[in-house]
C-alpha cells in the first residue's frame, strides 16, 4: 500500500486562528473524513532533529541512540524516514476505513512546527496554512486561554513568536502542494474561500458546505471549547474585537507584539500593519496606567526570582502565588 500521503490534509496556523471552524466545514464534504486535534506527527518528526523535546528518559540521549541506529541502516535517515511513513501512514489509512471519505484531514495548529518532517515523510500530502491577524490571534488567546493570569502567556512563546515565520517559509515553498487563506476572507466570504480549497484539495464543491453543525455537533477534545459550538455559519461578530482590549495590560501586549513583528511580517501575512496599529491606538489608555504593566518580551520568560531569593519556573510560582503574583516578582534575564 501506498502511504505517500496523497490522502492526506494537513492543516497549519497559529493557535486560536479559527482553525476548528474551517476543519468542521471541511469535514462537512463526504470526501474528506477529520476530528479533534490528533497530534500524531509530533512525536516522530521530533526523532528527526537535534532539539526541542525532553523526556524521563533523556531524550537527547535517544537522538544520539537514534541516529546511530539510522547510521547502519543500508539508505540511512531515508529508511527511518520510510518507517515512520509507513507506520503513520498505516494509522491515517486505518482511521479512514471506518469512514465512506477517501481523504484525512489533521488538523493540529501546532504541525507548524514540523511542515518541513511533513512534507519529507508525505510528499503527496496537501496543506492548508490558515492565516489570521496576528493580534487577533493573541487577543484570542489572552481572552481564552489567559485571562489575568499573566505569566500563563509563555505557554504560547513558540506560538507567538516562531510560527508567523515558519508559515510563511513554508507559504512561499512553491514545489508543496500548500493553499493558504486568511481566516477574515473565511468569515466574510465563505462560500468562495471554500471553492478554492476544494479545488486545491481535487474534490466537488458540496451544497451547504459552509453550514458546518448545530447543536448536535459533536464536542471535540481539541479545538474552539465555545464558540464553534454556538453557531452554525461563519459569524463576523469576533473579527474586531481585538481592536477593543479588555484592559489596559491587554492593550500593552497587543501594542508590544505588534512592535515586535514589525511592518515587513505583517505584509507578508497579508495584513496592513500601520492600519492595525492605528486600530490599536485608538483605544490606548493613559500613560500613568500604562506604566503599572508588563511588556511582552518580559512576561514571555521562562525563569522568576521571587523576593525572598531564588529562582524558580513560571508554573511554580503560579502554584505559590495563584492570581496574585506580580507583588513578589523581580525580573531576570
Amino acid at each position: 500500500m501506498n502511504f505517500d500521503g496523497s490522502n492526506l490534509i494537513f492543516i497549519a496556523c497559529q493557535p486560536r486562528s479559527g482553525s476548528t471552524l474551517l476543519q468542521r466545514m471541511l469535514g462537512g464534504h463526504p470526501a474528506v473524513h477529520t476530528f479533534s486535534e490528533p497530534w500524531i506527527m509530533l512525536p516522530p518528526a521530533y526523532t528527526l532533529r537535534d532539539s526541542g523535546m525532553d523526556a524521563e528518559y533523556d531524550a537527547q540521549l535517544a537522538r544520539t541512540g537514534i541516529r546511530t541506529f539510522c547510521e547502519n541502516l543500508p539508505e540511512g535517515r531515508d529508511d527511518y524516514v520510510e518507517g515512520i511513513r509507513r507506520m503513520y501512514g498505516f494509522l491515517y489509512q486505518r482511521a479512514l476505513e471506518t469512514t465512506e471519505a477517501r481523504l484525512f484531514l489533521d488538523k493540529t495548529p501546532r504541525y507548524y512546527l514540523i511542515l518541513s518532517e511533513l512534507k519529507e515523510i508525505f510528499p503527496e500530502a496537501r496543506f492548508i496554512l490558515l492565516l489570521r491577524n496576528p493580534l487577533a490571534v493573541l487577543s484570542s488567546i489572552l481572552r481564552t486561554w489567559v485571562g489575568k493570569q499573566w505569566l500563563k502567556l509563555s505557554d504560547y512563546r513558540s506560538d507567538l513568536l516562531k510560527a508567523p515565520d515558519l508559515l510563511q517559509q513554508m507559504a512561499s515553498d512553491s514545489e508543496s502542494k500548500v493553499a493558504t487563506i486568511q481566516y477574515e476572507e473565511l468569515v466574510r466570504r465563505p462560500q468562495s474561500g471554500i471553492a478554492a480549497l476544494c479545488e486545491h484539495l481535487g474534490i466537488e464543491v458540496e451544497p451547504g458546505i459552509t453550514d458546518y453543525g448545530g447543536d448536535d455537533q459533536e464536542k471535540w477534545t481539541f479545538g474552539d471549547p465555545d464558540l464553534v459550538y454556538e453557531h452554525s455559519k461563519p459569524q463576523t461578530s469576533s473579527l474586531e474585537k481585538w481592536t477593543r482590549p479588555e484592559n489596559a495590560q491587554q492593550w500593552r501586549l497587543l501594542h508590544d507584539y505588534a512592535i515586535h513583528l514589525g511592518k515587513d511580517m505583517f505584509g507578508r501575512t497579508g495584513y496592513d500593519y500601520d492600519e492595525c496599529v492605528s486600530k490599536l491606538e485608538a483605544s490606548r489608555p493613559p500613560s500613568d496606567v500604562l506604566r503599572c504593566t508588563f511588556s511582552l518580551n518580559w512576561l514571555l520568560k521562562k525563569t522568576w526570582t521571587i523576593a525572598n531569593g531564588g529562582s524558580t519556573t513560571r508554573s511554580k510560582l503560579l502554584t505559590i502565588t495563584g492570581n496574585a503574583v506580580f507583588p513578589v516578582l523581580l525580573n531576570t534575564s
